[in-house]
């Protein structure tokens, strides 16, 4: 019998077989786990990249694509990027040929058009070349160019402060962009935040702010141009005068004519207007006390006349249009008067709904105090006027385009989108990646 430590030796160097020949066993499954850690490490750094290159070509296609008719531009220009750039990309088996499309996206006024670009490829490996010499890889990349509507327009061309955006003014429009052409130093004075708008651009050098907070503010912008001017067809206006000098009281229906002189509504009811074409010459016209002024479709139009619609009078009309033919016609809207009117959808006047000749002396007016769940929707086209907002609470125009001389907002809540009869503005979009 051997002695205990003979024996003890022996049982060691046995042990030490049987650890060597484990170690054996399991450094092939080691070696292969650490190479497929290595290979998809590899794989992931390769992916960014090539992640990285087709969100780069979709911006770069959508970066052109600024109107309908420029679809294969985007193509080309995204389709090219691809090309140009995945010599960078290492570890790839073959060419990357992407697939591109560009489309519409959104409806109505305020489209947008997006570029998708993918691509796949394979990736050799290394140490999983035993079970699989290549790994594919896949990447996919929208990009939108937003086209902007410029529901704003100030027309002012030279004026410090053109645009006056006072205290209390709370303005909710996202896919809305206001433009101030004036290229004065001051061009505008922003005192109240507007942070939800599409953004603002301004043609002078400095915009004051009180502080406020301006999304996507532009100074030294190219504004839109007014494309409305000499567009729209002036009415025929009859100076035969059928109506003069009427006072009218309680519930009235009138009808179509040209009414002159002194008109006086004192409230009590209803004011009806037939539909038809209504001419207001060289007349002056109030409503008093309180009541309902109930606009029938057609066109209304104004010469050498001011309406006063005082407090406690509520408007309403669809289809309607109001026209302004000279600089001392306007409709005067005093506080506590509510207003819902809306323009034409077909027709001559579709989407308009008032409007002024091109060339008027520079004159103001303001619309004070109304407060509704549709305030204006249509065109708003007065480039001769000095136009102050104040205190319309929860106003919301779901349709409205206003361009103006110069323009005032003061202590209002004011909800708009874009109307139909829009401007095409993209001086402070900026193309994004889709989520």
């Amino acid at each position: 019998m051997l002695p205990l430590l003979s024996r003890l030796i022996l049982i060691a160097r046995d042990k030490r077989g049987n650890i060597g020949l484990t170690f054996a066993l399991l450094l092939g499954p080691l070696l292969m786990i650490s190479g497929a850690a290595v290979d998809y490490s590899r794989l992931e750094h390769f992916k960014t990249q090539l992640q990285a290159t087709v969100d780069s070509a979709a911006l770069a296609g959508a970066a052109v694509y600024t109107s309908s008719g420029q679809h294969d531009n985007a193509v080309t220009a995204a389709t090219n990027y691809v090309a140009s750039n995945v010599a960078q990309l290492p570890g790839h088996v073959g060419t990357i040929t992407p697939n591109v499309s560009a489309s519409l996206v959104g409806s109505g006024s305020d489209p947008g058009y997006t570029v998708t670009v993918s691509a796949t490829t394979t990736m050799n490996t290394t140490f999983l070349r035993l079970i699989n010499q290549t790994l594919n890889v896949s990447a996919t990349a929208s990009a939108v160019n937003p086209t902007t509507s410029v529901c704003i327009l100030v027309l002012d061309p030279s004026s410090s402060q053109s645009l006056l955006v006072n205290g209390g003014v709370t303005l909710n429009a996202p896919n809305c962009e206001i433009d101030v052409a004036s290229n004065a130093t001051t061009a505008a004075m922003i005192n109240s935040s507007l942070s939800n708008i599409s953004g603002l651009c301004v043609g002078g050098g400095t915009t004051v702010n009180g502080g406020a907070t301006v999304k996507n503010l532009k100074n030294n912008c190219s504004t839109a141009s007014d494309p409305f001017a000499n567009t729209i067809t002036a009415p025929s206006i009859s100076t035969v005068c059928q109506y003069s000098n009427q006072t009218y009281s309680n519930a009235v229906t009138l009808s179509p004519g040209t009414y002159c002189g002194s008109i006086n509504f004192n409230g009590g009811g209803t004011a009806t207007f037939r539909a038809g074409n209504y001419v207001f010459y060289n007349a002056t016209v109030n409503f008093n006390g309180t009541g309902t002024l109930s606009f029938g479709a057609g066109v209304y139009s104004l010469k050498g006349t001011h309406w006063n619609l005082n407090s406690g009078w509520t408007a309403t009309g669809s289809g309607v249009t109001f026209y302004y033919a000279d600089a001392s016609s306007y409709i005067q809207f005093n506080s506590g008067v509510k207003a819902n009117l809306s323009a034409p959808t077909s027709g001559t006047y579709a989407n308009v709904l008032t409007f002024e000749p091109n060339g008027l002396s520079t004159s103001s007016f303001a619309v004070d105090g109304t407060s509704t769940s549709d305030l204006l929707r249509g065109l708003i086209y007065l480039p001769s006027r000095n136009v102050t907002f104040n205190s319309a609470a929860n106003a919301t125009s779901d349709g409205l385009t206003l361009v103006v001389h110069q323009l005032i907002l003061d202590t209002i809540t004011w909800s708009i989108k874009p109307s139909s009869k829009g401007i095409s503005g993209q001086a402070v979009g900026k193309d994004y990646l889709a989520m």
